[in-house]
Order: C-alpha cells, then structure tokens, then sequence
C-alpha cells in the first residue's frame, strides 16, 4: 500500500480539522430537520468521512 500524501500546512491545526467535520454533520441536521433525507443522508456521510479521515486516522507530519 502507498503511503498517504502529505498533509497541507493549512489542515495541521486541530479547529481546521475539526471545522471540516463538524460543518457538513450540522448542515446535515439542518436538512434532516428540513425533511430532505437525501441530502441529510449525503452531508452525514461526507462528515462521518471527515472525522474517519481528519480525525481518526491523522498522523501528525514528521518534523
């Protein structure tokens, strides 16, 4: 298995990361609250990707 890319200067900070999973599960709340479950459904799975990515799999850069 290839290693990953590096990770962009710009996504090392803890709120960035944070922000990009938290977002998309809020706007998802949003739509389901709104009766759209496709969009509910799609913005869900876009933020549990993100904290699958960003948060739990994310190696910090070596120095």
């Amino acid at each position: 298995m290839p290693p990953p890319p590096p990770t962009p200067k710009w996504m090392q900070p803890l709120w960035v990361r944070l922000a990009l999973c938290i977002l998309p599960g809020a706007w998802a709340v949003f739509e389901f609250t709104n009766g759209d479950q496709f969009w509910g459904i799609m913005f869900a799975l876009v933020a549990a990707y993100g904290a699958w990515t960003y948060l739990i799999q994310y190696k910090p850069p070596e120095a």
